[in-house]
């Protein structure tokens, strides 16, 4: 997946965090669910990466850490919000006091990743997911959770901005679609779709 930072890179501490932030926020801010699919190396950086993202998918061979202990850095603040938002405090302190590497059963536990599948069962569940969340799912119920729930994450949902997504999704067509489908026993055609 990602083994992190270029270590050379660091010295150049300000421009490197800014455009680190800027990448992971703009990964995380995007309104349809993103998904990463971890093979292999997930550490620091990476780690970042795949938190940034709604939903993590693993093969057996993922090894994952937070390693700034062993380079004597802090990771950055943002990090470690979405890291214990993700993870806890607990399995947060853990990776980032001992910057061990954890396989991929330890990182299923601790809530690192969502799933974890042997060998290419694990690409064969991703397509699966992927083609299940665009094709068979609500585009307009998916980017109202993912902005409830980060609400939810950051401290509290505002009755309002739920109210405007509740009103929004019984006005709309995929509304009559979803509960039409679900009548007729047939997966439903979703057509709603953001505005830009």
């Amino acid at each position: 997946f990602c083994a992190g930072a270029d270590i050379t890179s660091l010295g150049s501490h300000d421009d490197y965090q800014a455009v680190n932030e800027r990448a992971e926020e703009g990964l995380a801010s995007l309104p349809q669910p993103t998904i990463a699919f971890l093979s292999g190396s997930c550490v620091g950086g990476g780690a970042q990466l795949a938190f940034a993202c709604d939903i993590r998918i693993a093969d057996d061979r993922l090894r994952a850490g937070i390693t700034p202990a062993r380079l004597g850095i802090v990771y950055p603040p943002y990090s470690i919000e979405r890291a214990v938002r993700q993870l806890g405090q607990s399995a947060t302190k853990y990776l980032l006091y001992s910057a061990e590497l954890i396989d991929a059963d330890r990182a299923l536990r601790i809530g690192f990743t969502d799933e974890v599948h042997p060998g290419t069962a694990a690409e064969a569940r991703l397509e699966q997911l992927v083609r299940l969340l665009a094709d068979e799912r609500s585009a307009l119920t998916q980017q109202a959770s993912k902005e409830l729930v980060e609400a939810a994450a950051a401290g509290g949902i505002d009755r309002a901005h739920h109210r405007r997504w509740e009103e929004l999704a019984y006005g709309s067509s995929d509304f009559v679609e979803g509960v039409t489908a679900f009548a007729e026993k047939r997966a439903p055609a979703f057509t709603w779709s953001p505005t830009r």
